[in-house]
């Protein structure tokens, strides 16, 4: 078996580990039933407090960071890293064990984007800044960011020292990201729970 495919598998079984849903469950509460549906860290807080938000949050960023991490130490190639960032928000947002009703990404996907270049998460931090100075809105000023990190991405390539595969790769997962918030809308709309109501 090529070492990439234990590596993916681990990638997304990690991301599977919805933080915000155990630490509600704890104390007796089902995000997925619960606020905006979603297990992560925005609709823990909203519904448990500042202390769940931030313990989700922190706990979701490791999950992408390590997924990332991990990928490069046990199976190095152009592919691992990239692909181990997409699986492991992929399973924050769709986790087997939880019927497939995770968050929004978005935690896990700063964390990975943070092990796969430091240097491309601080350029994405700018347009994330300008978008919640202008909008007073994080979440806006964070999709400003995502839509923006592909751009970044393949325009500073060769400075900050990118792959091609790892340029895709962002691509990807702010189609996913864009994917995933556009559906939470939807489902607002139209004013009836659903599974990819996500955050």
């Amino acid at each position: 078996m090529p070492p990439i495919i234990p590596v993916l598998l681990l990638a997304y079984g990690l991301g599977c580990l919805s933080a915000g849903f155990y630490v509600a469950h704890w104390r007796g509460v089902d995000l997925r039933e619960a606020g905006s549906g979603s297990t992560g860290a925005r609709n823990a807080g909203r519904l448990l407090g500042t202390r769940a938000f931030v313990l989700t949050f922190v706990l979701d960023l490791a999950k992408g960071l390590a997924a990332v991490l991990l990928a490069r130490l046990l199976a190095p190639g152009p592919w691992a890293a990239p692909s181990a960032m997409l699986l492991v928000v992929a399973g924050h947002v769709w986790p087997a064990q939880l019927r497939f009703r995770g968050g929004r990404g978005i935690s896990p996907a700063v964390g990975a984007l943070v092990a796969l270049s430091p240097l491309l998460a601080a350029v994405v931090a700018i347009p994330l800044l300008i978008g919640w100075a202008a909008a007073r809105n994080f979440k806006r000023g964070g999709m400003l960011a995502v839509m923006m990190s592909p751009f970044l991405a393949w325009l500073l390539q060769r400075p900050l020292g990118l792959t091609w595969q790892d340029c895709t790769g962002f691509s990807i997962l702010a189609l996913l990201l864009v994917g995933t918030h556009l559906q939470t809308l939807k489902t607002r709309t139209e004013g009836t729970p659903s599974s990819a109501t996500n955050v």
